[in-house]
């Protein structure tokens, strides 16, 4: 669920203040990188599945059964597959790069449509939220 207009205000502040205080600290939380749920699960499906499709298809080509080769083909098709597609499926996967969560809530924002929009305006509004000024 992406945040109201005024709760990323006072998150963007909370990190101005945090990196005025503590530069160390903020530092240090910058620099992590945001896993993504189940990426070494799909990692290690994928590493299995590629050994297991190979060595299907060594083993279909030194005994001469044309099943196992066509089986070990299938399994490494179907584990690239479903790599490619989980990645394809991850939130903020654009093409070959990655982009901030932040990045893309906005982008969501800007695809509501004009009744939620104005929704959510009224409702800012009714809590007092337009108009104040942040701590």
């Amino acid at each position: 669920m992406p945040l109201s207009a005024y709760e990323q205000k006072v998150l963007e502040q909370m990190e101005r203040h945090l990196a005025q205080d503590d530069p160390k600290l903020a530092s240090a939380f910058a620099e992590k990188k945001v896993r993504q749920p189940g990426a070494l699960r799909r990692r290690v499906i994928l590493v299995i599945g590629l050994a297991v499709g190979l060595a299907g298809i060594v083993i279909g080509i030194v005994v001469g059964f044309a099943i196992y080769t066509a089986m070990g083909l299938l399994v490494v098709f179907a584990s690239i597959a479903q790599y490619a597609v989980a990645q394809l499926a991850t939130p903020g996967f654009q093409g070959a790069q990655r982009v901030h969560p932040l990045d893309v809530q906005a982008a969501q924002k800007k695809d509501k449509s004009s009744r939620l929009a104005r929704f959510e305006e009224r409702w800012d509004r009714r809590q007092g939220y337009r108009g104040q000024q942040l701590p």
